[in-house]
Order: C-alpha cells, then structure tokens, then sequence
C-alpha cells in the first residue's frame, strides 16, 4: 500500500522494521499480487514508475532480477512495458531505469526484443547510449560500473547511512540518493 499510494516514508519505516527481521531480504522479495504485476514490491514501484519506492527497494537489498509469475518477467520488463505504455510519465521512468541499472550488473530481460525491433521508437525515448547499452550494443560507462561496484558493497541495513559517509563529493552522494 505506502507504494500504490507512493507513501515514500512509511515505505521506509517498513524497511527499517524489515531489517530487524532473521531475513530481511526474503521479505522485501516477497512475491504476491500487487495489481496485475504478481511480482515482488519492486515490481510494482516499477510498474508504477514511482523512482523514490524503487531506490528505497533495491537499496534495502530488493533484488532487481527476480522474475515475477507467470510472464517471468523482472523489474526491468515491467518498467519498458510501462515507459511504451505511457510516454507522459517519461521523466520518472527513466529515474527508475538509472536506478536499477545501478544494482543490475548486466541487464537480461525480455524487452530487449521489443527495443531491437523498434529503435525508432526506443532511441529517443532511451537516449542512444542507454539503448546501446540495454540492447548490449555498448558496455557500461566506466562511472555506471564504478556506482554499481560502490553500491554492491553498501550493507542494505545502513544503506543511505553509509552513502553519507563515503568519502565522495556532495553532489554525487545526492545523485546516488535522489
């Protein structure tokens, strides 16, 4: 519910009490029917296109590669659908799309289909080097793999704590929390 209503503060007390839990991570993946994604939570903040509830997932330790049931389809998927769906909420999809691309080490999903067989279509909405990227085209900039390294190493129980003390530049630890 603090995602379908984009409640991002008690979306964030529930994942403080979550990681008082033996297995935090089992019940921030927890698949269940969340409108018609029948995915995990993070599937629905991306089917949604809410950037806030996706960053507070993945960095409580939300995993962005589980499949929801029965389409198999990841986070990633869900969001691509939604971005071709509705071009008006073009901003946060694409906040969406960088922030789980920051915890996705190479991006599999089904979509790739979809954009390879309409880069007219994809490319401008994307930006070149996105879509390169998505379709494997191009690797990861050298700064997208330096974050997903950084950020691969945070605790997700002292995740936006620990950001904060990294010896990084303000305006990048903004980045990494906006």
């Amino acid at each position: 519910m603090a995602i379908r209503y984009d409640r991002t503060e008690i979306l964030r007390l529930i994942l403080d009490a979550a990681q008082r839990l033996p297995s935090p991570a089992s019940y921030i993946n927890k698949k269940g029917t969340f409108l018609n994604y029948n995915g995990t939570p993070l599937h629905l903040a991306c089917g949604l296109q809410r950037p806030e509830p996706v960053l507070l997932l993945l960095g409580y330790g939300a995993s962005p590669v589980l499949t929801n049931n029965p389409d198999s389809l990841t986070p990633l998927d869900i969001l691509l659908q939604k971005m071709q769906a509705c071009e008006d909420k073009k901003e946060a999809g694409q906040l969406c799309l960088e922030h789980l691309l920051r915890f996705i080490p190479e991006p599999r999903f089904q979509m790739v289909v979809a954009l390879l067989e309409r880069p007219e279509f994809w490319m401008p909405l994307l930006g070149e080097e996105m879509f390169g990227y998505l379709v494997g085209r191009v690797p990861a900039s050298l700064y997208q793999r330096a974050l997903q390294t950084v950020l691969h190493c945070l605790p997700p129980a002292r995740f936006f704590q620990s950001i904060q003390e990294l010896p990084l530049p303000h305006a990048l630890k903004q980045e990494l929390t906006n």
